[in-house]
């Protein structure tokens, strides 16, 4: 990865790409009065540091958002809910894009390790994901998974959404409204 300096100004001149399609999301019952909630990222995730900001993570599939988010329970799941999100963002940085990767000289392979470290130390992920909301430029990130391979997962920064971009469970029978509005 290129210095924090030179990614940051490489980040004012990448193009995001524009989302509309469903992604899906794997959430413990616990959060149904507000299941698009992304303040369990506060605990820390792939791109983001404890107590840094918030970040609203989905999966391209069922499988994947299982897989990602579920830990080894010897086939016994807690009560968790697998929920549809109708997804339209406007500007989202893709790691799927070689180029984008190559600018940044972003290794691939630190991408998929593990981010979890003791107290606060930042992972590398981490570290990418704070400069890319930092950069103020990208409502979030698509981003390889970890644990399937071909699969990009979304990464959502919820206040860098933009105007007109939007974020709501698929709900074709109006039982759980919830949306997310950029501003």
């Amino acid at each position: 990865m290129k210095p924090r300096k030179e990614i940051k100004r490489i980040l004012k001149s990448l193009q995001g790409i524009t989302i509309d399609k469903s992604y899906y999301r794997f959430v413990g019952i616990e959060y149904i009065n507000d299941l698009l909630s992304s303040v369990g990222s506060l605990n820390g995730g792939r791109y983001n540091l404890k107590d840094a900001f918030e970040v609203l993570y989905m999966a391209p599939d069922t499988k994947t958002a299982i897989t990602e988010t579920a830990k080894s329970y010897n086939f016994r799941l807690p009560l968790k809910i697998i929920i549809t999100i109708d997804v339209n963002v406007q500007t989202i940085l893709d790691f799927k894009d070689k180029s984008n990767i190559k600018k940044l000289e972003i290794d691939t392979e630190r991408l998929l390790e593990p981010w979890r470290y003791p107290g606060k130390k930042e992972s590398y992920t981490q570290t990418l994901g704070r400069l890319i909301y930092e950069s103020g430029r990208f409502e979030g990130i698509r981003y390889p998974s970890a644990k399937l391979q071909s699969r990009y997962n979304l990464a959502i920064f919820p206040d860098r959404m933009k105007e007109n971009s939007k974020i709501k469970i698929y709900d074709p029978d109006k039982i759980i409204e919830q949306i997310i509005e950029g501003k």
